[in-house]
């Protein structure tokens, strides 16, 4: 029988911990229930991602949505002359068919996180597992 992913809709980010020597993002949340549900959200193999409107207000997250990585990429293709000089997002974004190539090989999945208060972004990365604690 197939476990369904828990979910971590209305759950607030308690923090979140980027590891660039180990290419993990992950974020510890928790859903305010009696007794409080505790869950974490962990991105493995993460080859890039953007957040923005973070800060100390919390965030409550609507969702880790799936989508294709060249949907990240094309979002991107604005700003890459201006970030690729400084390795942002990373030397296979030089064209859409290198970036194409480079998320088949290493099977490259996207999430945008999507809130209904605070922070919002996307992460490229191999794998994303939640984690109930």
């Amino acid at each position: 029988m197939l476990n369904p992913e828990v979910s971590v809709h209305d759950n607030v980010i308690l923090s979140y911990e980027v590891n660039c020597a180990e290419k993990t993002i992950r974020f510890r949340t928790q859903f305010d229930a009696d007794p409080p549900e505790r869950t974490d959200v962990l991105f493995c193999g993460v080859i890039c991602y953007q957040f923005e409107l973070d800060s100390l207000i919390p965030t409550i997250i609507f969702d880790f949505e799936p989508h294709s990585p060249m949907d990240v990429y094309d979002g991107l293709a604005a700003y890459l002359e201006k970030t690729l000089p400084y390795g942002w997002p990373g030397p296979w974004a030089t064209s859409r068919e290198s970036a194409r190539a480079y998320f088949e090989e290493n099977r490259i999945s996207a999430w945008y996180l999507s809130s209904s208060l605070g922070m919002r972004g996307w992460i490229l990365a191999e794998t994303k597992a939640v984690i109930p604690m």
